[in-house]
């Protein structure tokens, strides 16, 4: 396999797969809710009833 071929760096000996392992670990991120993290969930949904107050804020204004 070519991933798990060692290559020689100098002095330094890396394996590809343990980068490729690495990398995964590195780039991975928790999906909660609707596929977003909890953090963008809850400013997604802070700005969602930010913005139906002011709609209905401006509705009021309206009358």
């Amino acid at each position: 396999m070519e991933t798990a071929r060692k290559y020689n760096s100098g002095k330094v000996r890396f394996n590809l797969a343990a980068i490729r392992n690495i990398r995964e670990i590195r780039d991975y991120t928790e999906a909660i809710f609707f596929g977003l993290s909890l953090r963008q969930f809850i400013f997604s949904a802070s700005a969602c009833g930010i913005a139906v107050g002011l709609y209905f804020d401006a509705v009021e204004q309206q009358k």
